[in-house]
């Protein structure tokens, strides 16, 4: 008897310490989930949106957006927001990616929670339609033998086209001038003037001028062939392991429980393999990628090595 009584007493005693983890993740979703991103009206606005519409139903509450017009505002706000599953943030790999570049009030590593890798984008290699060269390894050899003639575009320091064409002259160990623009709208203008020979700029901007012959495309900057563009081979045919893609990601604030991870991680992934979904987001150049959050966690970890290399190696340097 006083055996069954010290049971039963410790099975009390156990029930009462249960941790608050496990209590929130019990409990989750109990109010309104917010998706915390960027501008109105882009990509990762478009997304938070498809995914707030598609969320509301399985988990039982109101999923709403709240955008800002700063990008670091809302990688602020998740990272110090309780960590109980009801605060998201949609955010580009621009979010971790430039903390090699500048400092940033977060630690992307520290201070967020993986949930999962939405999709990736593509860039395209373009060159003006003068240029000689039909093809990727055409052009490294074009380039190599005349070092410091060509000319890339690219916007700021640090930034997609900068950072894809530097990857692009850094593998092909070629001498290819960098020529700054103050947005991409001007260098695809002094692109289809000639004014610039070459640059990498993403698939959604490039196609339409390609297809009008102002521009010539050479490659895809995805390891892999892509549904974005299907026609088009990967520039890692020519330059092996090269792979630079923009992605779209949803975090949580750091501490948040696994369980409320994985829960959020389920349902999204079903959101994301949604036939018209992916049909969606394709129009959009997201091609999903979806899978665990440890895969998200580790594109992150492989981004931050690789571009710091790249720094070092290039010995870029913020202007």
């Amino acid at each position: 008897m006083l055996v069954r009584l010290a049971t039963v007493m410790q099975l009390t005693i156990a029930a009462a310490i249960v941790s608050p983890a496990v209590v929130q993740a019990q409990d989750f979703p109990s109010k309104t989930v917010r998706i915390v991103t960027t501008d109105v009206g882009g990509s990762n606005d478009t997304i938070s949106r498809l995914l707030a519409n598609a969320l509301a139903g399985p988990l039982g509450q109101s999923v709403i957006v709240e955008n800002s017009s700063s990008g670091v505002i809302p990688n602020q706000t998740v990272a110090r927001a309780e960590p109980d599953g009801h605060t998201l943030l949609v955010t580009g790999s621009s979010m971790w990616i430039g903390t090699v570049f500048r400092e940033a009030p977060y630690d992307p590593l520290q201070d967020f929670t993986p949930i999962i890798l939405v999709s990736q984008d593509a860039n395209v290699l373009v060159v003006h339609p003068s240029l000689p060269v039909n093809s990727v390894q055409e052009l490294i050899d074009y380039a190599k033998a005349r070092p410091g003639e060509l000319n890339y575009a690219a916007t700021s320091v640090g930034g997609s086209m900068h950072l894809a064409a530097e990857m692009f002259t850094s593998m092909a160990d070629i001498d290819v001038v960098r020529i700054n623009y103050s947005g991409g709208s001007a260098a695809r203008t002094d692109l289809m003037a000639g004014n610039v020979q070459m640059g990498i700029i993403g698939a959604d901007s490039a196609l339409p001028l390609v297809d009008s012959g102002k521009l010539k495309a050479l490659g895809v900057t995805t390891l892999d062939p892509t549904e974005l563009v299907p026609d088009l081979p990967p520039i890692s045919g020519a330059l092996p392991g090269y792979e630079v893609v923009a992605y779209t990601a949803v975090l949580a604030p750091p501490g948040t429980p696994a369980e409320i991870i994985n829960r959020l991680n389920e349902e999204i992934n079903r959101v994301l393999n949604d036939p018209e979904n992916k049909k969606i987001l394709l129009g959009l150049n997201h091609e999903v990628i979806g899978g665990a959050p440890s895969v998200l966690e580790a594109r992150m970890k492989s981004d931050l090595e690789r571009w710091s290399a790249l720094v070092e190696k290039a010995g870029i340097k913020l202007e």
